[in-house]
């Protein structure tokens, strides 16, 4: 669909299955862009100077939530989202910590990624859920998890979890993990692996 020689990626559907979003860098930073199903009508969303990715289109089809540090006051990465034309970007979350990994469920609250500190100074992360009308935000999985990746099943009732962890002698091990959102005590159940050596990522319903 695409013949430039930058690197692109994050690809994700409208709900109608018309248009794809995705990230480029063709233009000198990553920005999002979107085009017609058969690659026609390429188009860039965002003219930050900053780096824009991670588009994800809401089930309405009307908004796209998408990763930027364009923000450089926070220091991090933040969550921002816009009309499916680009316009109306404004920004979502405002933590001094990275808001990542952006992602709609089912109802249009928005899901996301955010790092906490873990004990012994160490990182972990976990998924939230923003309802952008009120703003309120609740975490939806177990704490003291790695999440480096996160989505939700198309009928809401299930997030699917790859979980980093770095072993004694410095390995790192990825696991992928099933839990229901809103029930952060309970443990996940994990997803049988071949070995330790498996690498994980872009988990999908």
């Amino acid at each position: 669909l695409t013949t430039t020689d930058a690197t692109e990626g994050s690809p994700a559907w409208t709900p109608d299955g018309r248009q794809l979003v995705y990230a480029s860098n063709v233009s000198g930073n990553f920005q999002v862009w979107i085009m017609n199903a058969d690659g026609s009508g390429q188009r860039q969303l965002t003219q930050e100077p900053a780096s824009n990715f991670q588009p994800v289109v809401s089930p309405d089809g009307k908004a796209i939530a998408f990763t930027s540090d364009r923000d450089r006051s926070q220091g991090s990465y933040d969550i921002f989202a816009m009309a499916l034309d680009g316009s109306g970007q404004r920004g979502v979350t405002r933590a001094p910590v990275a808001e990542t990994t952006p992602i709609w469920f089912p109802d249009g609250q928005l899901g996301y990624v955010v790092q906490e500190a873990a004990r012994r100074g160490s990182v972990s992360s976990r998924v939230m859920r923003m309802n952008l009308t009120t703003g309120e935000t609740v975490a939806v999985s177990p704490q003291g998890l790695g999440v480096a990746d996160v989505d939700v099943s198309r009928n809401g009732e299930l997030l699917a979890l790859v979980v980093t962890t770095f072993e004694r002698g410095g390995s790192v091990v990825q696991r992928l993990y099933l839990v229901a959102p809103g029930t952060p005590s309970v443990a996940p159940a994990e997803v049988p692996r071949v070995g330790n050596t498996d690498r994980l990522g872009s988990p999908s319903f």
